[in-house]
């Protein structure tokens, strides 16, 4: 009894799909909202599960920016420096997606960031979609990103 419930589980962990990839933002499909959609929007993901690696650029009215992360996919706590500020942030799996939660203080302001990430057609497409809450306002917004 308890060995097919070991396969399973087995099973289940190595057919977790891989986000390793170059990905660059499909403009016409992401939907920013209320925020300015950046000239240009590129991740780089090293994923060896527990481990992932995210190196993103991306293109504002005020310059380039980058944000160079690590997280593991276990549900532990990572801490990570983003422009000068420190993110805590979990990161686990639900079904084939992986859910990223992260709060940062930011000018004295909580702001907490949930973002769902999904995989599509056959793993060339990743859809990042990011809600960022703040004590003032919610903004949501989906990222398509297409694997080079």
């Amino acid at each position: 009894m308890l060995l097919p419930l070991c396969l399973t589980v087995l099973f289940a962990a190595e057919s977790r799909p891989s986000f390793t990839g170059t990905w660059k933002m499909d403009s016409e499909r992401s939907d920013f909202g209320q925020v300015p959609k950046p000239a240009s929007f590129v991740r780089k993901v090293e994923h060896e599960d527990p481990k992932i690696h995210v190196l993103t650029t991306f293109a504002t009215p005020g310059g380039e920016a980058v944000t160079d992360v690590r997280y593991t996919t276990d549900g532990r706590e990572n801490l990570n420096t983003v422009r000068g500020g420190e993110w805590k942030s979990n990161m686990v799996w639900d079904g084939n997606s992986l859910e990223l939660t992260s709060k940062r203080t930011l000018n004295g302001t909580e702001v907490s960031t949930k973002e769902r990430w999904t995989l599509t057609s056959q793993g060339k497409v990743l859809t990042v979609v990011n809600k960022t809450t703040t004590p003032q306002r919610e903004i949501t917004f989906t990222v398509v990103l297409n694997k080079e």
